[in-house]
């Protein structure tokens, strides 16, 4: 264990750039193929302890499947609202919007105030012209 509490012995090797990944989405298929078992994400309770976990196979699965709900919703480019508590599912939702070609706003807003954060990165994702949501 390293002084963060990282296992180094479990470090997956960078072969990826060998392999000329060059987006997260290539990078998941990538991992997913080569080391499917291999945790991808741990969630950490506040006092550090594993809360749960996903496998490189199980958050690619998880991410396609979001990513087909989502493209019969949006369509290439359009902003899509991530209203998922922080964790896992979260981490799930956001790739399945880069493998739908959506547009997820990760920036916290700099706003303060109660619900102001919401307002703001509802401005961020208006509605589609066409009427679409």
């Amino acid at each position: 264990m390293s002084a963060t509490g990282v296992n180094e012995n479990k470090l997956l090797l960078d072969d990826a750039k060998a392999a000329r990944v060059q987006t997260l989405v290539d990078l998941l298929e990538y991992r997913a193929r080569r080391h499917p078992t291999q945790v991808a994400f741990r969630y950490l309770q506040g006092d550090g302890s594993e809360k749960a976990t996903i496998t490189y196979a199980a958050l690619q699965h998880r991410a396609r499947a979001i990513a087909v709900q989502l493209t019969q919703q949006v369509v290439t480019g359009d902003r899509v609202l991530l209203l998922v508590p922080p964790g896992l599912e979260y981490v799930a939702a956001y790739f399945g919007c880069l493998y739908a070609g959506a547009v997820a706003p990760t920036r916290r807003s700099a706003c303060n105030t109660h619900g102001c954060g919401l307002r703001c990165a509802r401005g961020n994702c208006r509605r589609r012209a066409d009427g679409a949501h």
